[in-house]
């Protein structure tokens, strides 16, 4: 009977870590699509300044 209850415990334990791992998992999957809509909007800020700074470009010929 002993054993049965090790066994339940150890379950248990093990579901909670589960569960913990998954939550931590989305908060991380959350922090990157933050993370990656901010450096999308990086790359449009710079490829407007790029656009921008090409109309001063002076040519050697």
């Amino acid at each position: 009977m002993q054993a049965l209850e090790d066994k339940k415990k150890q379950l248990a334990t093990w579901k909670v870590r589960c569960l913990d791992s998954k939550k931590k998992a989305k908060e991380k999957a959350k922090d990157l699509e933050v993370d990656v809509e901010e450096w999308k909007e990086k790359y449009k800020r710079i490829e407007i300044e790029l656009k921008d700074l090409k109309k001063y470009v002076v040519s050697d010929t």
